[in-house]
């Protein structure tokens, strides 16, 4: 009876935090999956929807050190990941990264 009590407590610990990510996935707001939109299809064009096209864009990537100014810089930032313009193929996306 103990251990199986352990097991239903230790179970609920593990999956239930799980189950509170998942329905803050599905109530996240439209620009979740717009982001998400834009990385998975690596399309310049979706830059638009997400930044605001103007020289007053500021920015911090994880990736670059120091502060990104305007929508230019930041296309460009973009393009040294591989977007373009009208995006990639998932698969081609894939296979450049390995």
């Amino acid at each position: 009876m103990k251990k199986t009590l352990f097991v239903y407590i230790s179970m609920t610990l593990v999956l239930f935090p799980l189950t509170s990510l998942v329905s803050a996935a599905n109530d996240a707001p439209p620009v979740i999956a717009e982001w998400q939109t834009f990385w998975n299809t690596y399309d310049l064009h979706q830059m638009d929807k997400l930044f605001m096209n103007n020289d007053a864009l500021t920015y911090f990537s994880s990736e670059k050190e120091g502060l990104i100014r305007g929508f230019d810089a930041m296309v460009e930032h973009h393009k040294g990941f591989g977007f373009v313009p009208g995006g990639e193929k998932t698969c081609l996306i894939m296979a450049r990264r390995y």
